[in-house]
């Protein structure tokens, strides 16, 4: 049935369906997303048993409205305040003739566009961090450029009786940048 829209999909695999307002995109790159997204005004996403929908999230970042079965979508589609919230694909044309009210379209977009911001890097790592989830970061440099090469070793010890003494011995040396000591798998690790 014709709804008066344009639609766009797309996958990683071709789309069989077919339908005269369709727009199909076959795996666009990630540099192309932005603009896949930003042809668009409402993105639906029925989704079965995802943890987190990054496409709904990627649409509601792009300003689109959402119209979800909630699936992958509860952190941040709220209904009737960041998407609409439907129970199945019956429901479609009837959200569809709600946002034709561009209040609540725009109201919608709005409230999604603050709503997913919440789940910027700069945020997520600030309340990582808080919560001392995060308890510290680390450099990784390129010891290529200093004239060195990098390695990692995984140690299995036959007799653990000099264990310390191995482990004295690689964290005085000025070329080990680090010593692991781990449980499972190798008894030692020095890169």
């Amino acid at each position: 049935k014709d709804l008066g829209y344009k639609m766009i999909t797309f996958s990683r695999e071709k789309v069989s369906y077919n339908h005269p307002n369709l727009i199909k995109y076959l795996n666009p790159n990630n540099l192309e997303l932005p603009n896949v997204y930003n042809k668009a005004h409402i993105y639906i996403g029925m989704e079965d048993g995802a943890g987190w929908a990054n496409t709904a999230a990627e649409a509601m970042g792009c300003g689109l409205n959402i119209i979800s079965n909630g699936n992958g979508s509860s952190d941040f589609a709220a209904d009737n305040e960041t998407a609409f919230i439907i129970k199945d694909f019956s429901e479609i044309p009837s959200t569809l003739e709600k946002l034709k009210d561009s209040t609540l379209y725009q109201k919608l977009s709005n409230n999604g566009l603050n709503k997913i911001k919440e789940f910027s890097w700069e945020i997520v790592s600030k309340k990582l961090e808080k919560s001392k989830i995060i308890q510290g970061y680390r450099a990784l440099i390129d010891v290529s450029f200093l004239g060195y090469r990098y390695y990692k070793s995984y140690i299995n010890l036959l007799n653990t009786g000099r264990l310390q003494e191995l482990q004295q011995f690689c964290l005085q040396h000025p070329n080990i940048l680090n010593v692991n000591m781990t449980v499972g798998g190798s008894d030692f690790e020095i890169e």
